[in-house]
């Protein structure tokens, strides 16, 4: 975050306090005091006030987190300020060490200050600096400001209100979270709570946001927020203290004081899958054990199972005091809970917080807010459960405290809501009322009432005033209670005859009731303290004390000239009067014998002032002033008496140089008197006293010649501080402008001295540079004595670079305004050098005088994400049910690696089906720590071109709320199919009707994956048909690929699997096989690749019969030995059955012995126990010649039909009972004359119109054969969601389509 040198100095002028670069590492902040003698000073004021700090910080941040409870810590840049109104000689912060939460990164310190107001009154004590830390949603990198309202009466006893919280509160995504800050009173106010204004969080000209939706109860202090984004968030909360119940619509009415307690609420997912503490990526994002990785146990790698599991936060199990368990309801439900006890002091306590995580690897660590002086807090490292347990044995100067806890787990998750325990301490059955406690007139008796268990002996003594009174006790005889407990006393003071016990000057005491029994067993009550508050008693005239002022009203003036004088009233003790109530005064003038009476008028806290005119008179003379007090019972008591002058003449002055005087800081001021000449002669006779700045001067007559002006030479003490002094000079003489004595006032200009580099001030941001946006710093210049040197005469110059660059820049800053000004900038991220100096020149010799600190170190951080710069690389395919990773680098327009405030991403995987439909897979993005780099994982089941879209968070619109993804990159992908599983293997075809006797039947094959993908590729594949003829003999035959539009199928359609390997790629080298010869079936596949086998159809035996079945395998091709046989290939492990037993029948072939096969068609006879050996039939050469102009012309319009029906598939609803050859893009073809159906008996046809057609209801023997493939209802019926009905596939298409 950048801010501009006016906002900066708006902050209450803290900005120019700060000399070196602030770092994003508070956490937690608020301020207690109480007013009591500083114990460091052997004096008291009656003012002064002891403040106690608390406030937390990132750990790391200092020495790199290398310290333990004990340890001291300076934060260079925060400054405590008792008064917000004068922020001068601010105290750093030098912290003592008392909590430390090493997994969460943060510790708890408290630092005591000293601090004395020279008046009464309220203010406002603070600290501050920057920054929040910048991944806060409503805040980040904002100025935080912490402060506490202060209460300052004179001899006062007043102690602050306590507020504690944890420096880091959970709250659980879309879960209510309600709690209350603890808080402890010691005046016994009336409390009211509301949230802090931005001028109390951060400071008058900068930003604060209160966090959206949550709500503060003013009554209660019940905060309520169901917050919906994770992330951190700033809170602070102000708790307020009154004098009587207060009322939310008017805040300010009977406000006493204040204290704000600053934290940080962070929102956490209530469970999310995360790697275990046993792997190197420990607590990253995962969906699977393999995502985790080198995992190790005790220094060697484990033996475990990698370890993904839902991670929950740890919750509070147990809370005991003193060996008895507490009720924990609300501590783990997103609530709070405050659980009050009660301790005696001198007495021991324990207090044990335990917690556990279900997650049985996670470790626990219990940590707590500060605890008490004295206290030991212990806890159990490494531990699930885990505990911290607290003793303390509470002094008698201590008073009660709050304690909260939480637990955190080894991936840094903390419990959600907030656990704290108030603890009240006692003083026994020591009690005392009535209103001589806290008020009395001084000099007046006054008595109290004690309660006291019987037969004690108390003391109650009144300290102040640099004196202690002891009060008479008595006790009340048949007081004593039924029980026998306890028994009534009374304290008096100020008992006639007594001196011991007077207290008689006014003011505040600390007056306090001890048990002082000596010889009982039991620990005495601790004593009790009141601030007590003695009043003047009624006005004594005698005590009154009358003066003057910068006048000369009781000495006298010129004739008819107004002049005044003052009194202060004071009691028969001496003690200055608060009010005026019932007094009044007046004087009178007495003068030739006429009396004039003048009335005073009260002025505030007993001081009253009169105004009066000086008898008229043409001749010197004398008048009588007299001052008299009246009341509701007297009146006209002679107070005093004084003489005083009537003059009738006057001189004046001049000085040299003239008024006003000015003179540069430090030094020395010297000025001339000129007296012109006097009527009298009396120019060198005058008596001048004259003091600058409050300091007496020297005055000494230098020239005194009878007829001239008289010159008198003042000198006086050098003053440092630049200023405009009005009336800084005065000047008193006798008669002097007409007065006795008479009075000048001359305006006192103190300009500042040459300007000093290191008293200067460089001012401006110094939080994180953006790269490429220059930042606008400013140096205020201040000579030796702080004073800020604004004239614009001096040079100073700048020069900064980046390190690990050539990137170097310097020149002159320009003055504007009082402040010059320059600005830095780098397109680089990383460390800036910058070095500030005033160089010499005509107005200043300080020959190169650095600027404060310089040389100062900035950090630049990367700008904004590029959307042209950023991308994602890494595999751009993987298998299907594989995850595969990318990595996605963030980079600004400059590129640099944005590794600060990491971006939002978002993923979508997936692919089109055409016109609005598209399926999806699953994406993942995750960063990693530390880079501007994220891991983005892929994966999907099904095969194809996919798209990968990832989308960024627009910043700009997280500040409202809003949160909108931008699309910046659509990476192509491809899923290719998995490993073959056997087992989804796809057998269609005709050919497993069985077909004519000899002749050839097709059978086809795909492979497919664990999720039903088509596997393209022979793939180390093996196909074995085997086919058990009508007398139970067995033959096997090797099927070949045929490759996804290929034009042919490489590998040989039957492989002697006796043969070598070797001798089978020769032969499938050989195979010349057309694209063109594919039959409608395997047109039909090809687009997907497919397996194929043209195998013999058994003869029928007479004795057997025509049925036979056919069975497929699916070998490891790899394996394939030379002298193999089917035997061995079949028993091998890695052969699986795909299909079958499937039976099959032969029909008649018209001619015996003969047996037919296409181009592709190859049979294999059986030789011996279920050896294969090659052979091959093909047709006739001379009935292919004769006949083949029919059979072009018949496979021309078999080919157009095919196409039609491939165009139309998607359209064919095939109502159910319906003809085929009814439906739409049905087609007929007849027979090829030479087929050997044509020559067949009715009976046959009809047996061949089964095999082909095992419904036998597609057509009748008039329409001819029809083909098997061109029958529309084996297709698919398309559904109107665009989905495939598997149910209305044919077995033979199935795995095609």
């Amino acid at each position: 975050m950048v801010f501009s040198s006016k906002r900066l100095a708006l902050y209450l002028g803290l900005a120019v306090l700060l000399s070196v670069v602030s770092a994003t590492h508070f956490r937690f902040g608020t301020i207690q005091w109480q007013q009591t003698p500083n114990p460091t000073s052997a004096k008291s004021t009656g003012r002064d006030v002891t403040f106690t700090i608390t406030s937390a910080w990132r750990k790391t941040f200092f020495n790199g987190g290398n310290f333990n409870v004990g340890a001291t810590e300076t934060e260079g840049t925060t400054f405590f300020y008792p008064n917000a109104n004068s922020l001068v000689a601010g105290t750093v912060f030098n912290m003592l060490v008392n909590t430390v939460n090493n997994v969460s990164d943060w510790f708890i310190a408290t630092q005591t200050i000293y601090s004395t107001y020279a008046t009464d009154g309220t203010y406002i004590a603070t600290f501050g600096s920057c920054c929040r830390i910048s991944t806060l949603i409503n805040n980040p990198n904002g100025w935080f400001r912490v402060t506490a309202q202060v209460l300052i009466v004179n001899g006062a006893s007043f102690r602050s209100i306590q507020s504690q919280v944890v420096p880091i509160v959970n709250a659980g995504q879309n879960q209510q979270l309600s709690f209350r800050v603890g808080v402890i009173t010691y005046q016994n106010e009336f409390l009211g709570y509301r949230l802090a204004t931005a001028v109390e969080a951060a400071g008058a000209g900068f930003n604060y946001n209160q966090i959206n939706g949550l709500t503060l109860d003013f009554n209660t202090g019940l905060i309520t927020w169901t917050p919906t984004t994770l992330g951190f968030q700033s809170l602070q909360v102000i708790v307020m203290g009154y004098t009587a119940q207060p009322s939310a619509n008017a805040q300010t009415v009977n406000l006493q004081t204040y204290v704000a307690v600053d934290f940080l609420i962070d929102v956490v997912p209530p469970t999310q899958k995360q790697c275990k503490r046993f792997c190197s990526n420990l607590g990253a994002l995962c969906f699977a054990d393999t995502d985790c990785f080198n995992c190790i146990e005790n220094g060697a790698p484990s033996l475990r199972t990698p370890y993904c599991v839902l991670n929950t936060p740890p919750f509070f199990t147990g809370l005991t005091f003193n060996g008895a368990a507490l009720n924990l309801v609300g501590a783990n439900n997103g609530s709070a809970t405050t659980i009050d006890v009660t301790a005696p002091f001198g007495v021991g306590l324990t207090l044990t917080a335990t917690a556990a995580d279900n997650n049985t690897e996670d470790f626990v660590t219990v940590v707590s807010s500060v605890i008490p002086s004295g206290a030991l807090a212990t806890l159990t490292p490494n531990a699930n459960p885990a505990t911290l347990t607290i003793t303390w044995t509470p002094q008698a100067a201590q008073v009660g405290t709050v304690i909260c806890f939480t637990a955190t787990d080894s991936l840094q998750h903390s419990t959600v809501g907030l656990l704290c325990v108030r603890i009240n301490l006692i003083n026994g059955v020591l009690a005392a009322s009535r209103t001589g406690l806290t008020y009395a007139v001084a000099g007046q008796q006054t008595s109290v009432s004690i309660q006291d268990a019987p037969s004690r002996t108390i003391s109650m003594t009144i300290t102040g005033a640099g004196t202690t009174a002891t009060a008479v006790v008595t006790p009340i005889a048949g007081t004593t209670s039924n029980s026998g407990l306890t028994s009534n006393y009374t304290g008096t003071y100020n008992v006639a005859g007594t001196s011991t016990s007077l207290v008689t000057q006014a003011g505040f005491y600390a007056l306090q009731i001890s048990d002082v029994t000596t010889g009982i067993d039991a620990i005495r009550p601790r004593p009790l303290a009141f601030s007590l508050q003695v009043v003047p008693a009624q006005t004594s005239p005698p005590q009154t004390v009358i003066y003057q002022q910068g006048s000369s009203g009781l000495s006298g003036g010129v004739s008819g000239s107004t002049l005044s004088f003052l009194l202060q009233a004071r009691d028969a003790f001496g003690n200055n009067q608060i009010g005026q109530v019932i007094d009044n005064f007046t004087m009178t003038t007495t003068f030739t014998g006429t009396v004039t009476q003048f009335n005073f008028q009260h002025v505030g806290n007993g001081v009253w002032n009169v105004s009066y005119l000086v008898p008229v008179s043409t001749t010197t003379g004398t008048y009588l002033i007299s001052v008299y007090y009246s009341n509701t019972t007297a009146s006209n008591i002679l107070v005093n008496t004084y003489t005083a002058n009537v003059l009738t003449n006057s001189f004046f002055i001049s000085t040299v140089p003239a008024s006003p005087l000015s003179f540069a800081a430090g030094s020395a001021i010297a000025f001339t008197i000129v007296v012109p000449v006097q009527s009298d002669g009396s120019q060198g006779l005058k008596n001048f006293n004259v003091t600058v700045n409050g300091a007496a001067a020297t005055v000494a007559l230098t020239n005194a010649t009878s007829g001239q002006p008289a010159y008198y030479a003042v000198t006086a003490t050098a003053v440092t501080l630049a200023s405009t002094y009005f009336s800084g000079v005065l000047i008193t003489a006798a008669g002097l402008n007409g007065n006795n004595p008479g009075v000048v006032n001359l305006d006192l200009i103190i300009t500042p001295s040459t300007a000093s580099g290191p008293n200067s001030v460089l001012g401006g941001s110094f939080v994180d540079l953006v790269a490429g946006s220059p930042v606008t710093l400013t140096v205020q210049l201040k000579d030796v004595f702080g004073n800020v040197v604004t004239n614009g005469q001096d040079v100073v110059t700048y020069a900064y670079s980046i390190a690990n660059s050539a990137i170097s820049l310097s020149g002159n800053a320009v003055f504007a305004n009082g402040l010059y000004s320059f600005q830095v900038s780098s397109q680089m991220a990383g460390v800036l050098t910058l070095t500030v100096s005033i160089a010499p020149s005509a107005a200043n010799n300080n020959v190169g005088s650095a600027v404060a600190l310089s040389p100062y170190t900035l950090r630049v951080v990367p700008a904004a994400f590029s959307f042209s710069q950023s991308g994602a690389s890494g595999t751009y395919s993987t298998t299907a049910g594989t995850p595969q990773l990318l990595t996605l680098t963030s980079f600004d327009q400059f590129r640099n690696e944005r590794n600060i405030d990491p971006d939002v991403f978002n993923t979508t995987f997936t692919m089109s089906l055409g016109g609005n439909q598209f399926i999806s897979g699953s994406s993942n993005v995750v960063q990693i720590p530390n880079t501007g780099m994220y891991s983005i994982s892929y994966q999907s089941n099904t095969t194809g071109s996919w798209n990968l879209n990832i989308a960024v968070l627009k910043v700009e619109n997280q500040a409202a709320g809003v949160q909108t993804f931008v699309s910046f990159a659509n990476v192509p992908i491809t899923v290719a199919p998995g490993a073959i599983n056997p087992a989804n293997a796809k057998v269609f075809g005709s050919g497993l009707a069985g077909g004519t006797e000899g002749s050839n039947a097709l059978i086809l094959m795909q492979s497919r994956d664990n999720f039903n993908n088509v596997v393209p590729g022979a793939s180390g594949g093996l196909y074995i048909v085997q086919v058990v003829n009508p007398s139970g003999v067995s033959n096997y035959y090797a099927a070949r690929y045929c490759f996804p539009g290929a034009a042919s199928c490489p590998l040989n359609s039957s492989i002697d699997i006796t043969l070598t390997q070797a001798q089978a790629q020769v032969a499938a080298l050989n195979t010349t096989d057309q694209f063109a010869t594919l039959s409608a079936e395997e047109m039909l596949s090809i687009g997907a690749g497919f397996w194929k086998i043209n195998y013999p159809v058994p003869l029928r035996s007479a004795t057997a019969g025509n049925n036979f079945s056919i069975s497929v395998f699916y070998g490891n091709l790899s394996e394939f030995q030379s002298g193999d046989t089917a035997a061995v290939i079949l028993a091998r492990n890695s052969t699986v059955r795909v299909a079958g037993p499937i039976q099959a029948a032969a029909s008649a072939a018209t001619t015996t012995g003969t047996a037919t096969a296409d181009n592709w068609g190859v049979v294999a006879l059986g030789v011996g126990s279920g050896a294969v050996v090659l052979s091959a039939i093909g047709y006739a050469g001379w009935r292919l010649q004769r006949y083949r102009p029919k059979y072009k012309q018949e496979k021309a319009r078999a080919d157009a039909a095919e196409q039609m029906l491939q165009d139309i598939a998607d359209e064919v609803d095939v109502v159910p009972g319906g003809r085929d050859w009814d439906a739409v893009g049905a087609a007929t073809v007849t027979l090829n004359p030479l087929h050997p159906a044509s020559t067949m008996k009715s009976e046959d046809i009809k047996r061949l119109q089964q095999i082909h057609d095992p419904q036998s209801a597609m057509h009748d023997t008039s329409r001819g054969a029809v083909r098997k493939e061109f029958a529309p209802k084996m297709m698919g019926r398309v559904e109107a969601s665009g989905s495939i009905s598997s149910e209305k596939l044919g077995s033979e298409y199935r795995g095609a389509l």
